[in-house]
């Protein structure tokens, strides 16, 4: 009965399709429309620091971001910029772009790391604001690293693999790091129709 029961299984797993499968394990569901509770409730249940929040404060700042090539191959990743605001590019050297936890842990000020300098820091924090009201987003030299986790409540569980930066961060009393875990749902506030919305 175990054989048939297995192959049964075995059988479902390979009709559903690896897709099926990656949803149903980490909770991904299709993007849907948020509100700045709905996202401060996902982002408490992952304990993650909610001033450290932040979303895209408008539709042409989300839409335009979307379509820059720079910003579109880092979508659900963690970003690192350095002293100057210039992107780490780390996957150069190995790295997929899930182990930003991972470079962290390594990372030293008096290494060498590939730089995209045609990725700055401010072609984002132009765009985006703090989900708490009381915050605010300072542009500074003083950060040896900022480290911006892009996220989504749609993607479930695997938001787990960006927050652990988070943690990590606690770790490294050696930098001064400023971590903005930025959201990339799409918000109520901005009334999209249908041919708007991701799908």
């Amino acid at each position: 009965m175990r054989k048939i029961l297995f192959g049964i299984f075995c059988i479902g797993i390979l009709t559903s399709g690896c897709k099926q499968i990656l949803m149903w394990k980490y909770g991904i569901t299709n993007p849907k429309i948020e509100t700045p509770e709905s996202i401060l409730k996902f982002a408490n249940k992952y304990n993650q620091n909610l001033k450290q929040i932040y979303i895209f404060k408008d539709t042409t700042s989300y839409f335009s971001s979307m379509k820059d090539t720079n910003f579109k191959k880092n979508i659900l990743s963690v970003l690192f910029f350095n002293q100057d605001r210039y992107f780490i590019d780390y996957r150069k050297s190995g790295q997929c772009q899930w182990s930003g936890g991972a470079f962290l842990q390594q990372y030293s000020k008096d290494s060498i790391y590939t730089i995209d300098s045609n990725f700055q820091l401010k072609s984002l924090t132009t765009k985006i604001i703090p989900i708490m009201a009381d915050e605010e987003l300072k542009d500074s030299t003083d950060y040896d690293l900022t480290i911006i986790g892009i996220w989504a409540n749609f993607i479930g569980k695997y938001n787990e693999r960006l927050f652990c930066v988070s943690d990590v961060a606690k770790n490294r009393q050696d930098l001064k790091l400023r971590i903005i875990l930025l959201n990339m749902d799409m918000l109520k506030d901005w009334n999209l129709n249908k041919d708007q919305m991701l799908k």
